[in-house]
């Protein structure tokens, strides 16, 4: 039996060359190749796996696109419009929903309607305590969702609700650039250990979380219109894609 041809593999990558072109909300025109064969084994693998395929679908799919993209700064609002593209590039334009047959070109051309109506970044003061908010990209969220996986990991004997609490608090830090207090401290979420980070949110007063929860339930509605059409809405799992939807 033979082995592959030297530089076959290679040869194979560079000639998957149809992909799609988006307008990022921050970084300008981007390209994205389509998904391999691979990686489509790679999200349906997450479909079986409970709490943490769910956190594992989310980081495969940031993972994929920025691993098919020539941009890297991509936000997590940019997410859904991507996928809903390379959907259809891959898969086709046909997509079950609720046991209906939808057309996804008609959500990707409805997202030239869907105006991005919150804030990239904001400030919350109570006291002393300032937190600076902003939209993370993919990468952030990432690396800290790689965390999160582990932490749900070590729970995996426990209660649900304790890896649902794990993923609410690693969901907060996320939008976290920096917490100041009075003069004293100021510190950069980034120079941090996401250990540390966690430990910093679970002490914050509750008091910020309003204003918190409705910076990030903004950019949440935002994603979900970008996944509507005529009031059916698609759902990001690993059934998105599947060839049999």
């Amino acid at each position: 039996m033979s082995n592959l041809p030297e530089g076959f593999l290679n040869k194979l990558k560079q000639d998957n060359d149809e992909s799609i072109t988006y307008n990022s909300l921050k970084d300008g025109k981007v390209v994205v190749k389509q998904l391999s064969l691979k990686q489509q084994k790679d999200i349906l693998s997450t479909a079986v796996d409970g709490i943490r395929g769910a956190v594992e679908f989310a980081k495969n799919i940031n993972d994929i696109i920025l691993e098919n993209s020539d941009k890297k700064k991509l936000l997590v609002a940019d997410k859904a419009p991507i996928l809903l593209m390379l959907r259809q590039l891959s898969l086709g334009d046909t997509i079950e929903v609720d046991e209906e047959k939808l057309d996804i070109s008609d959500f990707i051309k409805n997202l030239k309607e869907i105006k991005a109506n919150f804030k990239f970044n904001s400030t919350i003061k109570k006291g002393d305590i300032i937190l600076k908010l902003k939209v993370p990209t993919l990468k952030e969220e990432s690396k800290i969702l790689t965390k999160c996986i582990t932490e749900v990991e070590k729970k995996k004997s426990g209660s649900t609700s304790d890896s649902f609490g794990i993923i609410y608090i690693y969901e907060l830090i996320k939008y976290i650039d920096q917490v100041d207090i009075g003069e004293d401290y100021s510190l950069n979420f980034e120079d941090l250990k996401i250990a540390d980070r966690v430990k910093v949110v679970e002490n914050l007063p509750l008091s910020v979380y309003k204003e918190l929860s409705k910076f990030f339930n903004d950019i949440d509605s935002y994603i979900k219109d970008t996944l509507t059409f005529n009031g059916k809405t698609i759902n990001l799992d690993p059934s998105f894609f599947d060839a049999s939807t």
